[in-house]
């Protein structure tokens, strides 16, 4: 039966034309049944992986590769393939819950695949996380009560439903610290995968607004951290080898892909490290290399300010579009959405006004629904969206699950001995979760495809980690 019902499924899908998903239905059987087989670390990591270097059919740049067909299916949601409004969860989702399912089942029968121990998540970030959901609920539910579409509201609960899913998943999916080092090489290999696919696309469209896409400024600032931090907590040959030589490649791809945010989620990340780490000689030699570079830098933005910001002064330029509207269009037409956020909150700010309603446009913004209908829905600034449409309470219940995260990560690293693998472990998540806020006030980055990966498995691991190691318990 299933040799007859992947031979029907190929012969169907040949007759689209793409050889390539011609191989998907074989695919697919060695993969499900690899999942029967495999311990559930090795599909779930292959799973953060192939979310990092897939082309997502939302945020796609000049170029399709030939993979692109499978990142379509992959990242793309389940109703364009099946026809129906109401699927608007991605083949990757159907995906998680399958292996959500596989792990059920092997615990009720007590089937003992995985081989690497099992620590357990922390209380305190299991319940942080059903209150997001609890929270999301209940949003969903004020607002359709009080007259929100139901069409508009599923978008909304996709968007703020899908951390606290995948941190749910992922706690269930990954042993322990033992995944730590994998899961650190597979972002990075990610990152200098895309950062390869960046320069080349460079090579054919040099003059395309970027080059991969938007939320790879994820994927290239989390590999470049992960590189900093090895050196940061050990510093040795190898360590300092790896960053001199794929740093600068990641840093030529972050340049030619030409995505202002990533520099903010950089800096942000950079800082925090040096800010929390344990005290070395490269930090103390780092942070007196910061103190000499302010003074020569503020006269820098200085002399720069004034001018076109071209040339010596490119940089100049960057800061300026990200911080004077003046300077920028779309900087401007983010300050207009943020103050009608900001006037949509005043209306209810205990509760906002629930999912399925537009915000209140208190500035008329130009219409853009006809390229983007999810504007008045799913505002570029997903953090005051989300004050907006949930209020404090709402915002403050949601967000509560990453500052759990950050205190359970670092309350690890100030456990951590030797080897400096569990302070690595802690230091890269709590990075991840700088890099995801950012990306979440800066674009549509609720449900950010990289973002929402790397945080919701280093946020686990980090969080087993600190179990393993007694830092919490």
């Amino acid at each position: 039966m299933i040799v007859a019902l992947v031979f029907i499924a190929t012969l169907g899908l040949a007759s689209l034309g793409n050889p390539l998903l011609t191989v998907l239905p074989t695919l697919g059987v060695g993969f499900f049944y690899a999942l029967l087989k495999l311990p559930m670390r090795i599909p779930a990591l292959t799973i953060v992986f192939l979310a990092l270097v897939l082309e997502s059919p939302a945020d796609n740049g000049p170029w399709k590769s030939p993979l692109y067909s499978v990142g379509e299916l992959f990242l793309g949601q389940i109703k364009k393939i099946v026809k129906i409004d109401a699927l608007v969860i991605t083949g990757v989702d159907t995906l998680l819950v399958l292996l959500l399912l596989i792990y059920a089942y092997r615990r009720m029968r007590g089937l003992m695949v995985d081989t690497q121990r099992i620590v357990a998540t922390p209380r305190a970030l299991v319940m942080a996380t059903l209150a997001a959901i609890g929270i999301i609920l209940f949003a969903w539910a004020y607002g359709i009560g009080t007259g929100g579409e139901f069409r508009w509201s599923q978008w909304q609960v996709n968007q703020m439903m899908h951390l606290p899913f995948m941190i749910f998943v992922f706690a269930a999916l990954l042993p322990g610290p033992d995944c730590a080092r994998s899961l650190g090489v597979l972002v990075v290999a990610a990152a200098v995968i895309k950062s390869c696919v960046a320069l080349g696309v460079k090579q054919v469209y040099p003059m395309a607004d970027f080059m991969t896409s938007h939320q790879d400024s994820v994927t290239f600032a989390l590999g470049l951290c992960h590189l900093w931090i090895h050196v940061l907590e050990n510093p040795n040959k190898k360590t300092i080898a790896a960053l001199a030589g794929l740093g600068p490649l990641i840093l030529m791809a972050m340049v030619v892909n030409d995505r202002r945010l990533v520099w903010v989620q950089l800096a942000y990340s950079l800082l925090f490290t040096l800010y929390a780490s344990r005290w070395s000689w490269i930090k103390f030699r780092l942070i007196r290399a910061v103190l000499v570079a302010i003074p020569v830098g503020v006269i820098y933005l200085a002399a720069g300010w004034g001018t076109s910001g071209t040339g010596v002064f490119a940089p100049v330029g960057t800061v300026k579009s990200m911080i004077d509207s003046k300077e920028d269009a779309s900087t401007k037409w983010r300050d207009l959405e943020n103050f009608n956020l900001y006037v949509t909150l005043t209306t209810n700010p205990a509760v906002g006004i629930g999912l399925g309603k537009p915000f209140i446009q208190a500035v008329a913004l130009p219409d853009v629904t006809s390229m983007y209908e999810l504007e008045p829905y799913v505002p570029h600034n997903s953090l005051l969206g989300l004050w907006a449409y949930t209020g404090y309470v709402g915002f403050s219940t949601w967000w509560m699950t990453l500052v759990v995260a950050a205190f359970i990560a670092m309350s690890g690293y100030y456990a951590a001995r030797a080897p400096p693998s569990d302070r690595i472990t802690a230091l890269t998540a709590i990075c991840a979760m700088i890099i995801y806020m950012v990306h979440v006030y800066g674009d549509i980055g609720l449900s950010v495809t990289p973002g929402l990966f790397v945080v919701a498995s280093c946020v686990v691991v980090a969080a087993k980690t600190a179990v393993a190691n007694g830092g919490y318990r």
